[in-house]
This record gives structure tokens, sequence and C-alpha cells, in this order.
């Protein structure tokens, strides 16, 4: 049905009612944006590979990776913006940002990520601090900060992972007890 939907044309004469459920139009409207958007796709199996991906524990720490990273480089970039309009770029820690947007959206992500795979959650804060670490040190070269940053980077990693902890292991707990409710 959803591939019959996606071969037809609109014309705006003729009223086309159909009763979808929210993951079939969800996939109906994906798949409609990229197929217009000029991305080829060879079959709808792709998209299904795609959200296996996803929800793979590579791909879920691909992701805690991803947010550790633009978490840094964003509050970094946003602490050096100055009233002038000029951009100064500093490390994020030095901006109030990083700890009351920064630390929370990274410990909700590692939450969310032990909630979905419980199994050895301590990965997920190790995932987002390697992502973390790589901003902070990528940053820290473009400032000119040099080979010293790597002795800071280092003990902020081991903090920030063993500080991660506590909420990966949270949202385990919490996910653990959902799955044995729902049986």
């Amino acid at each position: 049905m959803l591939a019959r939907l996606l071969s037809m044309t609109c014309n705006p004469s003729h009223a086309l009612v159909v009763q979808l459920t929210p993951c079939q139009a969800y996939r109906f409207i994906l798949l409609s944006v990229l197929r217009s958007g000029g991305f080829s796709m060879r079959g709808v199996d792709e998209l299904g590979e795609l959200c296996r991906l996803v929800g793979s524990p590579y791909g879920i720490g691909a992701l805690l990776a991803a947010t550790g990273l633009i978490t840094w480089t964003s509050v970094s970039l946003w602490g050096g913006v100055s009233a002038g309009g000029g951009l100064d770029l500093r490390q994020a820690w030095e901006a109030p940002a990083y700890f009351y947007f920064g630390l929370p959206v990274m410990a909700a992500a590692v939450a969310a990520a032990a909630f979905l795979l419980p199994d050895r959650p301590w990965r997920w804060a190790l995932w987002l601090v390697c992502g973390h670490q790589l901003g902070v040190f990528v940053l820290g070269i473009g400032m000119q900060s040099g080979l010293s940053l790597i002795l800071v980077t280092a003990i902020l990693g081991i903090m920030l992972a063993v500080g991660f902890t506590v909420p990966a292991m949270l949202g385990a707990m919490l996910g653990r007890a959902m799955n044995e409710r729902a049986y």
C-alpha cells in the first residue's frame, strides 16, 4: 500500500483519503521527502536498515559522540560571541551556558541511551565523553593551545566519564524496571 501511495501522482481534482497509522505516515513523509529531494533509494528496506543501524549500540554510541562534540563546539562558539558582534573562540567551560545547558543535555542523552539499551550502561558515558573530548582537543588546537591541553583534556574526560555514569545507571535501572513491568 505504501509503495502504491508513493507511485501515485497527486491531482488537485482528485481527493485521496487514506487511513494510515502514525508509523506509516512518518515513513510516507520521509520517503516522499527523500525522493523529491533528489536522493535515490533503491528500496524501502534501506530505510529499515537505517533504523536498525541507529537503534544498534554502535549507532547510539555514534549519536552520543556527536552529541558531546556538538555540545562542546556550540557552547564554545556561543560563549565566544561578544556584544560587539565579534567572535572570540573560547573554552566551553568558561561560559555559564556549559553548566546550565551543556551538562544537562549530555546527562539526559546518556540517560536516554541507557534507558533504551540498559546492558552495560557505563559505555554510553564513554561514547559521549569521547565525542566531547574530541571537541575539546580540536577547538583547543584551533585556539593555539597546543599539546599542553592533553593533560587537562584527560583529567576532564575522566571526571566527566565518572560523572555521566550516574545518569546512565539511573536510566538503565528505569529501563529495566519498565521492561519487567511490560511482561
